[in-house]
């Protein structure tokens, strides 16, 4: 939907500060590196992105209600998806 939105409001964007970059970003000074746009990180960054700019969400597929209760999703959830893996699955996919 932000896709879209972007599309529809004619974001260009390079203009908007997201690239493309002709350098290696590991190798840009940080100073450089802070002045890079990005998108949200985590699930917790993108709760908190949701909340401050939801008008797009109203725009088209989502119902009514929805753009309300999205940025209500608990934040133990967005905390729990930031956990390791448990051991077995660790063992089951990362173990060699």
């Amino acid at each position: 939907m932000r896709g879209i939105d972007g599309i529809k409001r004619k974001i260009d964007p390079m203009k908007a500060g997201f690239g493309p970059l002709d350098q290696n970003i590991y190798d840009l000074s940080e100073a450089e590196a802070s002045k890079l746009k990005t998108v949200p990180g985590s699930l917790s960054e993108t709760l908190d992105a949701l909340k401050a700019d939801q008008a797009f969400l109203t725009a088209a597929a989502f119902f009514a209600g929805l753009h309300r209760e999205l940025p209500r999703l608990p934040r133990v959830r967005a905390e729990a998806s930031r956990d390791p893996a448990p051991p077995y699955e660790f063992f089951l996919y990362y173990d060699c």
